[in-house]
Parts: structure tokens; C-alpha cells; sequence
């Protein structure tokens, strides 16, 4: 069992690593002319909501690519240091980094990769085909992170994390679509 010591250290890693992605992300709508109108916390992460001034849909993909790149980056960089000062938090850090680079890049509407591909997906086929597409992988990727997190869950007995990380992303795909049918009946 964890102490609280050790989960403590563990969530302090984790609120870096998520730091340096959310700073990745503020420094390439910056540079790209985005200003940030509001930032606010979420149930996985923060929302920046922000003013593009006629941003590409391609510009919007490299702002939504900038917390990736940061956040490997940091992964990089935190296992170099880790290796060189022989300091297992330099490790702890690369590791948190690296699960929330690789979580955001799945291919949900809720995450980098989703916005990414929905972006790039806009730009280069017609909006309702790219809409299809990005609600087709947004459903499936949804589902499949729910059905591996349960199979991981009743094998081992232990940590429903991932299970759950799934039926967050499942009812963020189901409200999303509610409010594109309200929007519309209105």
C-alpha cells in the first residue's frame, strides 16, 4: 500500500508534468497571435479557452500539438537528468510526463490527438465528412479505453484508473453530441 508521503509526491509530479503541457500549449497559441480569454479547471485537466484571430485550422492543430511536444520533451529531459543525478523523482517526472503526452494523444474529442486529427481532418475534407470521421474515432476510442481499463480492472482486482479514464471520455463523446443536437434544434 502507498503511504500518503509517496501519493502526495505522486500527484506533485503529475501537476508538473501537466504544468509544462498546459505551458507547451500557452506558448504556441502566443507565438501563433492566440490571446487567452479564460482558463479554467476541468475534470481531467484545464480548459484554455482563447481568441485566434482568423487562426488556420492547421494553426489550431500545432496549438493543440504544443502540450504534446512539451510534455515529451519533458519526458526526455527528466530521464537524462534522472540517469545523470541518479534521482529517482527526475524518473517519477519523465513517467508522469510520459502517460499524460501518451493519454492526450488518443484520438477523443476531449484530447489533444482528437483535436489534432479534427483540425487536420477540416482542412483537408469536407466538414461533414471530417465531423463523421472525428465522431466515429471519438466513439470507438472511448469504448476501447473503457473496455481495456474493465478487462485490466477484473484481471488484476486493482485500480479501476483506466476504466474510469474511459467512461469520462465515453460521457464527454455522449454530452458533446447532445449539445451539437440542441444547438441545432434550436
Amino acid at each position: 500500500m502507498l503511504s500518503v508521503c509517496c501519493v502526495a509526491d505522486i500527484f506533485a509530479y503529475i501537476a508538473a508534468a501537466a504544468a509544462v503541457h498546459e505551458l507547451g500549449h500557452l506558448i504556441v497559441l502566443r507565438s501563433l497571435g492566440g490571446r487567452v480569454t479564460k482558463i479554467s479547471f476541468q475534470a481531467m485537466g484545464l480548459k484554455i479557452d482563447y481568441r485566434g484571430n482568423g487562426m488556420s485550422y492547421g494553426a489550431e492543430a500545432a496549438a493543440a500539438a504544443g502540450g504534446l511536444i512539451a510534455g515529451a520533451a519533458l519526458t526526455g529531459i527528466a530521464c537524462l537528468l534522472g540517469r545523470a543525478f541518479r534521482w529517482e523523482g527526475w524518473y517519477m517526472l519523465g513517467g508522469a510526463s510520459a502517460v499524460l503526452t501518451v493519454f492526450n494523444m488518443l484520438p477523443s474529442s476531449a484530447m489533444d490527438g482528437g483535436r489534432i486529427i479534427s483540425m487536420l481532418m477540416r482542412r483537408t475534407a469536407e466538414l461533414e465528412k471530417a465531423e463523421l470521421i472525428c465522431t466515429f474515432l471519438d466513439g470507438i476510442t472511448s469504448l476501447t479505453v473503457m473496455a481495456l481499463g474493465l478487462a485490466i480492472w477484473m484481471y488484476t482486482g486493482t485500480n479501476p484508473t483506466l476504466f474510469a479514464a474511459g467512461v469520462w471520455l465515453f460521457a464527454n463523446f455522449v454530452l458533446s453530441k447532445l449539445s451539437i443536437r440542441y444547438k441545432i434544434t434550436q
